[in-house]
């Protein structure tokens, strides 16, 4: 058996103002993230190389999920009701839970905090496929965890 990961060793959970969702947050279906950050380029007068600096902005992450029950559409209603209101985004927390093949490697648990969470796009493509929803994402801070 390889030591690598599959998907099955890796669970998300999304929490909107303290609340764990479930059913259809439960079947991801993919999950993405990715480091927003930047290496600047600055050039001096009299200098033969460019200095460089990183810069890190954040974090991106999408994932897609299958419907089973009406959560995601509700979700989307919430966010745009509370945005036509002028009021604030929900307090969203995701979490990213990577369990090792290895018994020496201890779970991972990324959790992105304060995040903004849109949806993406929803649909099927044909009678014997299953709905889905995607959303996209954005979090400035993460923790890196060991459980």
């Amino acid at each position: 058996m390889a030591k690598r990961i599959r998907g099955q060793e890796v669970t998300i959970r999304i929490a909107v103002d303290g609340e764990t969702l479930t059913g259809s947050f439960l079947k991801c279906t993919e999950f993405s993230s990715t480091v927003r950050s930047d290496i600047v380029e600055t050039d001096f007068l009299g200098e033969l190389e460019t200095d460089l600096d990183f810069q890190h902005h954040g974090f991106d992450f999408s994932f897609s999920v299958q419907e089973e029950d009406s959560q995601a559409l509700d979700y989307l209603n919430k966010i745009i009701e509370l945005e036509q209101q002028a009021r604030q985004h929900p307090d969203i927390t995701v979490t990213v839970i990577h369990q090792y093949r290895d018994p020496s490697e201890r779970t991972k648990v990324e959790v992105f905090h304060d995040c903004y969470l849109k949806v993406n796009e929803s649909g099927f493509s044909g009678r014997k496929e299953f709905v889905t929803h995607s959303f996209e994402g954005k979090a400035k801070r993460r923790s890196l965890m060991t459980a």
